[in-house]
This record gives C-alpha cells, structure tokens and sequence, in this order.
C-alpha cells in the first residue's frame, strides 16, 4: 500500500516538472528587451546617429558647387583712379615715339599739369643706366603726379620687356603703368614680349595699353597687340588711337587723343 502511495506521488512530481519546462514564458517588456540584447541596442545607436548627420547634409554647399568668384574686366577708367585723386607715380615704358620732351607723352604731361602739379622724368639714354632729374611742369596745390618715362629710341617691345624690371626698380614705388610700344617691333615676337613685361610688372599694379595713331605704327604689330589685349583683358585695359586720333599725328595731336579718350573713360 505504501509502495503504490509513493508511486503515484512520483508521477505527479514528474507530470509538474514537464509541464513548467514546457509551458510559454511571458515575453519581456520592450524596454528590458532593448537593453538585453546587443544587437537591437547596436542597431539603435546606428540609426540615432545616423538620422541627425543625413539632415545636416540636406541642402549644404560643397566647395564643387560654389561657382568660382569672376573679377571684373580693368577698364580705363580704373587705371586713371590709380594716379588721378592722391600724390602718385606713374610709371611708362615706351619707344622713340615718346622718349624726347618733343613727344607725346611729355606733350600729355603738360596736359595733365593744367589741372595739378606735375613733374616728369625721362631715361637718361646717353649712359643708360637711370632716370634723369626731374622736368618741373607745373606747381601749384593738388596731388602731384611723377611720371617716370623709361621711352627709349629705337626700342622694340621684345628689348624693352627685357628690362622693364630694371627700370621699375630704377623708378621705385609707382601706381600704375602704361605702355606704348610697337616701334622697330615685328608682329611675331609681340604676343611674347608683352607676356614678359606683364609678368615683370607683377599682378597688383594696373595696366593700360596705348596702341597709337593710325600710319605710325605697322598695322600687322598694331593688329597684334590689340589681339594680346584681348586675350589678357582680365589683366590690361587699353586705349586704341587708331580710332580717334588723325593719320601719322603730330605728338600734340597724338597727346590731345589721348587725353580725350581718357576723359570718355
């Protein structure tokens, strides 16, 4: 009787133990879920810090979008407010059309001297070496104007490229440059010549190119500076007499163009 009390309690126990094992847990809350299990939490933190870095980059400029800043074109105009409105110096480079206080731009100087004081100083071509004392054009009150004319006889734009460096130093400090040359020149060296002077001006100082009156200059070099000009006009703004001024023009005539295109700029 025993033995069958004690049998039918030792099913029971087993019958109980299978069920538990069995029998579904309730599953955990979301929350405790998360914090279990590394993969959801890895997940999350992916997803988190992925959202805020997606919208920053919504709309945002990148340098390949940015279009590249474009200076605009010099013009005459802003190479004569170089030396127009303060004590300044200008600097030219130029060839036996205005090397000699009989040409043009010594005739132009007197222009300008009716208006403020100005002096000029020309190359000493005998001993090639500097600039000679200053001429005395007008005094007066007003900001004074030095030109520093480095005009030499029979220069071409090749040989007077080949020394603008050395005479900018001669000059010293100035505010604006203008060249006017063509003279003895031939057009296949033109393009060149001007690069090497530009480059030996260096890029902060304004630049005007003067192509003179027509029938001075051979109208293939005239032609072929106008044509280095445009392909530099971020760089050099000019003025072209063969528009304005009479044919093979006295230096009076040639000073009086030019001082009118100058005005109309």
């Amino acid at each position: 009787m025993l033995l069958g009390t004690l049998a039918v309690v030792a099913i029971s126990l087993t019958a109980l133990a299978v069920w538990s094992v069995g029998s579904p847990s309730e599953a955990p809350t979301a929350g405790v879920a998360h914090a279990l299990d590394p993969a959801s939490s890895s997940d999350a933190a992916v997803e988190s810090s992925a959202a805020p870095n997606a919208a920053d980059t919504t709309g945002t400029a990148t340098a390949a979008d940015t279009p590249p800043t474009t200076l605009p074109a010099p013009t005459v105009g802003d190479w004569v407010s170089a030396w127009s409105t303060q004590d300044a110096d200008l600097f030219v480079i130029g060839d036996g059309f205005s090397n000699l206080r009989s040409q043009w731009v010594h005739q132009w100087a007197g222009l300008v001297a009716a208006e403020r004081p100005v002096q000029i100083h020309h190359w000493g071509e005998a001993a090639d070496v500097s600039f000679n004392e200053a001429d005395l054009i007008s005094e007066g009150e007003g900001a004074q104007l030095t030109i520093w004319n480095a005009s030499r006889a029979d220069t071409t734009v090749s040989e007077a490229a080949g020394r603008t460096s050395e005479f900018l130093e001669a000059a010293g400090d100035v505010d604006a440059v203008m060249v006017s040359l063509g003279r003895e020149s031939t057009p296949s060296g033109v393009a060149a010549s001007l690069d090497q002077l530009v480059d030996e001006v260096g890029p902060d100082l304004p630049v005007l190119v003067v192509i003179g009156p027509p029938g001075l200059y051979g109208s293939d070099v005239a032609d072929g500076i106008l044509a280095w000009v445009e392909d530099h006009d971020e760089r050099v703004s000019l003025v072209d007499l063969r528009e304005s001024a009479p044919d093979e023009a006295t230096a009076e005539e040639w000073a009086a163009a030019f001082q009118a295109a100058l005005a109309g700029s």
